[in-house]
């Protein structure tokens, strides 16, 4: 049987890292108050209340291009390795197809 080509310990390091951020994301996501769980009846109040939750977006929208650009890479190294892999077999199938016209010509 042939062996993966694949790295799959860094596919699962990567895969358990992701998993963890998006779990700590969730974390203070869900303690978060819900839009309109507040009632304020005082302009001031709700515009505090409205910056609150603008910075807080604007702090997921930074976290959630990390994790994307985090992902990107991941999927670039992978391929780049299917490339690498892709060219190798291209090599032996050359490399075999040679081999079989030497032989046939002896």
């Amino acid at each position: 049987m042939a062996t993966s080509a694949l790295p799959w310990k860094e596919i699962l390091r990567g895969a358990t890292l992701v998993a963890a951020l998006a779990r700590d994301l969730m974390k203070r996501q869900s303690g978060k108050p819900r839009p309109g769980a507040e009632a304020a009846s005082d302009p001031k109040s709700q515009l505090v209340a409205l910056t609150q939750r603008l910075e807080a977006l604007e702090g997921s929208r930074e976290e959630h291009a990390k994790v994307m650009k985090m992902l990107a890479e991941e999927v670039q190294g992978l391929a780049r390795r299917a490339m690498i892999g892709y060219w190798i077999g291209v090599g032996g199938l050359v490399v075999a197809l040679a081999s079989i016209v030497v032989s046939f010509r002896r």
